[in-house]
């Protein structure tokens, strides 16, 4: 896995369903060709004192390939049992986990509970990305899904595709667990996302149909949700949902780990993916988390 800079002048490329829902390839939701050299993002400042995105981001690759089922592939960093995971629809049996928590589940993304209360297990077909004669494979674990999506297998139905999302918000979420540390220093609100943040991340920089929208969105916080915002465009519906504080490529500061997803208006292309906001000496980052 991966993490994707934003820089002006280009759009998101390749957004992966880590997340929700599932990603721009599966859903056909188009993303420009990345031709456009990479730029300086800036942003303008919302208020006084208020971050301004500024240099391009190195990519993050934490190591999907380790075995989640074995009790060996643990914390790269055991610290950080405070830090805790809020997503909803990941987890049945609540909304928020703490970090340790996340690290001990199964490594068999779970679909919903049964009536009684029992988990059930959640399973993929994915099939082989040019060679058709191939048969298709039936996923049940991280471990397996992780390989097999190293090697571009993936799903080819609607269905398959809302399962493949499913996997890789669950997947994604313990490997990122896995990485994530307290932050020696935090430049973020501790009242979670904030408008002031939100709004400091300049309009192209958000995923989107085209090359380019002529509006930025306009982002609202959710009336029943606090943690998930609204944000709209001429073409694009879309959702940020705030996850978690850590540090999650051990630099010392705290990254805002976001999950970002939308639909077209209008339609059915979707897309969801994984996003880090920062905010380091280098000011306010925006970086897409995608599979590698």
């Amino acid at each position: 896995m991966k993490v994707n800079t934003l820089t002006s002048g280009t759009t998101v490329a390749a957004v992966a369903a880590l997340a929700v829902v599932a990603s721009l390839t599966n859903q056909g939701l188009k993303s420009p060709a990345d031709e456009t050299p990479p730029q300086t993002l800036k942003g303008e400042i919302i208020e006084e004192g208020a971050p301004v995105l500024t240099e391009a981001r190195t990519a993050l690759r934490p190591d999907f390939s380790v075995s989640l089922l074995s009790e060996t592939s643990g914390a790269i960093h055991e610290e950080g049992g405070d830090i805790e995971f809020c997503v909803p629809l990941v987890f049945p049996e609540a909304t928020c986990l703490p970090r340790d928590r996340i690290l001990k589940l199964d490594g068999r993304p779970i679909d919903r509970l049964t009536p009684d209360g029992a988990p059930r297990f959640d399973k993929l077909l994915m099939v082989h990305p040019t060679d058709f004669r191939e048969p298709e494979r039936e996923v049940r674990t991280c471990e397996v899904f992780a390989r097999l999506k190293s090697e571009e297998w993936g799903a080819m139905t609607t269905a398959g595709m809302a399962a493949e999302a499913r996997f890789e918000r669950y997947c994604g979420l313990m490997a990122l667990a896995r990485v994530a540390q307290p932050a020696r220093t935090s430049r973020l609100s501790d009242k979670g996302l904030t408008e002031a943040e939100i709004e400091s991340v300049p309009g192209e920089a958000w995923p989107h149909f085209g090359e380019r929208f002529s509006d930025s969105p306009i982002f609202s916080r959710d009336e029943k949700d606090e943690r998930r915002w609204n944000g709209n465009t001429e073409t694009l519906l879309m959702t940020v949902q705030d996850i978690a504080v850590a540090d999650f490529d051990d630099d010392g500061f705290a990254e805002r780990l976001l999950v970002v997803a939308g639909r077209a208006r209008g339609g059915s292309a979707g897309f969801s993916s994984f996003m880090l906001f920062e905010h380091d000496d280098q000011g306010v980052g925006l970086r897409q988390v995608v599979w590698e």
